[in-house]
């Protein structure tokens, strides 16, 4: 998977189809520094991490409001 695709991806689940208003909001990305992203532009870890720490706080809080417990450190791979 791309970095653009893994992006878009992300991005999509967090914000669904007005993503990329969001984000520029959410993260602080312009939109022209968006638009070279997705342009094939390699995007900074610091987005990726900032966008997976959203989405797992998203996860826990779907989670919690189904009265369902999880482990984030097992979804990070990083459990025992």
């Amino acid at each position: 998977m791309t970095d653009r695709d893994r992006l878009r991806q992300h991005a999509e689940l967090l914000w669904g189809s007005r993503w990329q208003t969001a984000m520029q909001e959410d993260v602080g990305v312009s939109r022209r520094t968006l638009a070279r992203y997705l342009g094939g532009k390699p995007v900074p870890d610091r987005i990726f991490r900032e966008l997976e720490t959203a989405l797992l706080e998203r996860l826990t809080r779907i989670a919690e409001v189904l009265g369902v417990h999880l482990e984030i450190n097992d979804i990070k791979g990083e459990g025992a």
